[in-house]
């Protein structure tokens, strides 16, 4: 990433646990940073039973988003489900008997799933899987009836009609499927995403979280790096440390209200999918 050249000790760490606690105990000084998600700084946090070196709420705070992931409803090419309408027609006739997939307890496609049970007001099975692509192939052979997950891992099924997408979850997957319906008209109010983007120590100078700021501008602006991240289902979005940081306390505040209906509790925490990890490297490069 030749924007961000120059930064002398800089430590880019690693979305874990360990990385988090790393980061959180580092100088606020913009030379420690690390690769934060959706999961790791608004859902972790709201999830009871999780045992956190640190407390990104109070420890951490957003450096600038790079990119937004979109998400679409996909089911699988022999399903009978043509619509939004049709899966929420087929729970409320036949409640708990729709299942939908996701690649763990607490991701971000299990709580999307969750979302959409509780403002249709029906009831349906979450099977979570470890990871998302057994979840996918799953899903892709009829063994569950759909997801609600991101792009980046499912497009290029999607392509091959393996899989096929009924929905959008918010308005940047269009970038991707013009003619595509959104999950929220027939659900108002309905819309998930995940997004990604680098965190440091709460207090970081101004004057490093602005640099940080042009850096990731330069570079998801740059032209062959966001045709690379387009290609693998991301949508590049540049977004300040001001932006980010209310994204994350709005995501927080859904993510609350959702746990705390469904009353999800911590087991086997999800983590961005190694494909989707992979991609996103591979388009920084």
């Amino acid at each position: 990433m030749p924007a961000f050249r120059g930064y002398g000790r800089l430590a880019l760490r690693a979305a874990g646990a360990l990385g988090a606690a790393q980061v959180a105990k580092s100088p606020a000084d913009g030379y420690s940073v690390l690769y934060c998600t959706t999961g790791n700084m608004t859902i972790i946090t709201e999830l009871p039973g999780t045992n956190l070196a640190v407390n990104p709420a109070t420890q951490l705070m957003g450096l600038s988003q790079m990119l937004r992931s979109t998400f679409g409803l996909v089911v699988g090419k022999d399903s009978p489900w043509k619509s939004t309408k049709d899966i929420i027609d087929a729970a409320r006739a036949q409640p708990g008997t729709v299942s939908y997939a996701s690649p763990g307890v607490g991701s971000v496609q299990h709580l999307s799933g969750e979302l959409l049970s509780q403002k249709a007001g029906i009831k349906m099975i979450h099977v979570p899987y470890r990871g998302s692509q057994a979840a996918i192939q799953d899903l892709a052979t009829g063994r569950t009836g759909f997801s609600i997950t991101n792009l980046g891992d499912v497009i290029g099924h999607v392509r091959q009609d393996t899989l096929r997408l009924i929905a959008l979850g918010d308005p940047l997957g269009r970038q991707f499927f013009p003619d595509a319906p959104m999950i929220g008209d027939t659900v108002p109010g309905f819309e998930t995403y995940a997004w990604f983007g680098l965190c440091g120590p709460t207090g970081t100078a101004p004057a490093a979280i602005k640099r940080w700021e042009e850096a990731m501008k330069a570079t998801v602006e740059d032209p062959a790096i966001a045709k690379r991240l387009l290609d693998n289902g991301m949508v590049p979005a540049f977004a300040d440390s001001a932006t980010l940081n209310k994204t994350i306390d709005e995501n927080r505040r859904t993510y609350r209200a959702v746990i705390q209906a469904a009353g999800i509790k911590a087991e086997y925490l999800f983590a961005a999918s190694p494909n989707m990890q992979k991609q996103l490297t591979h388009a920084l490069e």
